[in-house]
């Protein structure tokens, strides 16, 4: 069975990029989300693009900073300050009981995921189109159609199916209720999503690691959502894995939204930028018969 490690939110902020690219050399890291329009998102495509070996993903993005849009043709998205105005809730909400404002969001976040995937384009020709999203908005059901025109539209090559399986690591209780009802939330939205990607032509992994412990990844959640996957797998499949090694840099606090400051200036950070590179890791792996994968290479 083939694993590949997926690093999200690259470009975000200085702090945020330098994490992951730290990890490149020193593990399995082999995949990273860069978010269009972010600050530095430009920084993060030179830093990484040079290395063919590692997949570069559009990070979709519709809840934090600036758009790659002009904010003045998406108002339905971004306020007045230029910057999305959403929550993930507020714009659940609004995608599945809006009403007659629907679709004017709809118009504006098909606008800006098309600037998105444009920017990409620009900055990192040549590139497979592969797909994922801050948060996970594009398994969001209201927007599985538009998902389907921009794959036959850009010719997408992979799309994130954030599924995971159910299992129960260790955690504290507070952390196992939100990690158990964000990975239940996350698998029963994103799993119809296997049946148009099959339809479409487009790989996935078939099987997703880190809705639990989204940000807090460390080696004993992993080895139990690993052997979840075990369990359930014949043994010829590719687990994808997210995480997140990316923090803030002191003095970054100002460059992303109050709500979601304390994931990136948390020590979590630092958790994950040192499982990814102990010795810890590949022993793991192979006493799971995982297999460490870098799509961009193809091996």
């Amino acid at each position: 069975m083939r694993c590949f490690f997926q690093a999200d939110d690259g470009g975000l902020c200085a702090g945020v990029t330098e994490g992951i690219v730290s990890c490149l050399d020193r593990g399995p890291l082999a995949g990273v989300g860069i978010i269009m329009g972010a600050p530095h998102d430009a920084e993060a495509a030179a830093l990484l693009g040079t290395r063919e070996h590692i997949a570069l993903t559009i990070h979709l993005n519709l809840l934090e900073g600036r758009p790659a849009a002009p904010p003045r043709r998406i108002p339905s998205l971004a306020g007045k300050d230029g910057c999305f105005h959403h929550s993930l809730a507020t714009l659940a909400a609004e995608l599945f009981f809006g009403g007659r404002t629907r679709k004017n969001l709809f118009n504006s976040i098909e606008m800006e995921f098309r600037a998105q995937i444009e920017r990409f384009r620009a900055l990192l020709p040549g590139r497979p189109l592969r797909l994922d999203s801050h948060l996970h908005v594009h398994v969001l059901p209201p927007l599985r159609p538009l998902l389907r025109i921009l794959i036959r539209e850009y010719g997408v090559s992979y799309v994130r199916v954030p599924a995971e399986l159910f299992h129960i690591p260790a955690a504290p209780p507070a952390e196992q209720i939100a990690g158990q009802t964000r990975r239940a939330l996350l698998a029963a939205w994103a799993s119809p999503l296997r049946a148009l990607l099959e339809a479409e032509g487009v790989r996935s992994g078939d099987f997703f690691v880190g809705a639990f412990a989204s940000g807090r990844m460390t080696l004993d959640k992993l080895r139990a959502s690993l052997l979840a996957v075990r369990r359930k797998g014949a043994g010829g499949e590719t687990v994808e894995i997210m995480v997140h090694p990316g923090g803030l840099r002191s003095g970054e606090e100002a460059d992303v939204k109050p709500a979601y400051r304390g994931f990136y200036a948390s020590a979590a950070r630092e958790t994950e930028r040192n499982m990814l590179a102990s010795p810890a890791l590949p022993a793991l792996l192979e006493s799971l018969n995982m297999i460490p994968y870098f799509p961009g290479a193809g091996a």
